[in-house]
This record gives structure tokens, C-alpha cells and sequence, in this order.
């Protein structure tokens, strides 16, 4: 994943790169209820460019997923990265999320810690094989910090308000 910041965005998705509350919520009063998530991968793998820098690891424990309105209406593809992920990692606690976003938990953790956004115009390098869902859409990542411990997250909006 490569990300173009010196395109600004449009206005429609300005506000939702901005967002600090829940990205489900706001889809769900959008769109329309229910949003669902639907987990991609999820497991051990390798860093994205931006995760590496972020966290100053290669690679850790990672979960893709997309949010739909409907089956035909992909709204979010978001990942998560946790890097060093073990039992003494209070992220573990992630990996048992199954269908629920990652929203449901990270809005009720006392202490946590968010970092900057960063946005941007996602792309995906057309030597590096098959066009990702997220190609040529607006996103954005950040860190999250909770006791002591980091997490990336990753969210790239698949809709044009």
C-alpha cells in the first residue's frame, strides 16, 4: 500500500477522514443499519510500509475486514496491526473480535491513546499483482497506544458519499 497525501481530498470525505468517533456508527446513521463485518484474514503477517515505520517491526498479527451495508455494498475495508501480539499483549484481547468491529471494543478501553490521523489517496502498485479492493480510494491510519502497547489501525473508505 502506497499513500498519495499531496492530493487533497474531496470535500464528501473530508469529514469522515476527520472522524473521531465511530466509523460503524456513522456508516450505520448514514447508510443505514445494520453494518456488518465480514473478517477477511486474519493471523500472522507481514507489515505494511506505514505499520513498519509506526512501530519499528516487520511484521505481527493482522486482521483485514470490510464493513457492508448490503452483501453488494462493501463500505470500509479496515486492518489491523499489532506488532510482538502474545498472551502478555493487552491487544491480545483482539483477536476474538470474530464479527464485531474493532470499534466496539476500542471505544469502551479506559487509557487509551490515539495518535494523528494520517490520510490519504490509498493506491496499490501495479507490479505488485492482483488491484486490492482499497486501490484508489480515500483513507486513513493511525496509531492507537493501550497499556504501553501499540496498534495500527487502517481504514479506507469503498464509497463516495
Amino acid at each position: 500500500m502506497k499513500w498519495d497525501t499531496a492530493t487533497p481530498p474531496p470535500a464528501s470525505i473530508r469529514s469522515w477522514l476527520a472522524e473521531e468517533g465511530s466509523l460503524t456508527e456513522r456508516l450505520g446513521r448514514t447508510f443505514g443499519q445494520p453494518v456488518q463485518v465480514q473478517v477477511l484474514s486474519q493471523g500472522e503477517g507481514v507489515a505494511l510500509p506505514h505499520e513498519a515505520a509506526a512501530v519499528n517491526a516487520d511484521s505481527g498479527w493482522i486482521r483485514e475486514v470490510v464493513l457492508f451495508h448490503r452483501p453488494d455494498r462493501p463500505l470500509l475495508w479496515a486492518r489491523t496491526f499489532v506488532p510482538r501480539m502474545d498472551d502478555t499483549n493487552p491487544w491480545h484481547i483482539v483477536q476474538n473480535l470474530g464479527e464485531k468491529p474493532l470499534g466496539a471494543l476500542i471505544f469502551t478501553l479506559e487509557g487509551l491513546k490515539r495518535g494523528n490521523f494520517h490520510a490519504g489517496l490509498a493506491w496499490h502498485p501495479a507490479k505488485m499483482g492482483e488491484t486490492p479492493l482499497w486501490h484508489d480510494h480515500w483513507g486513513r491510519w493511525h496509531r492507537l497506544e493501550w497499556r504501553g502497547a501499540p496498534l495500527i489501525l487502517t481504514e479506507i473508505m469503498l464509497f463516495d458519499e
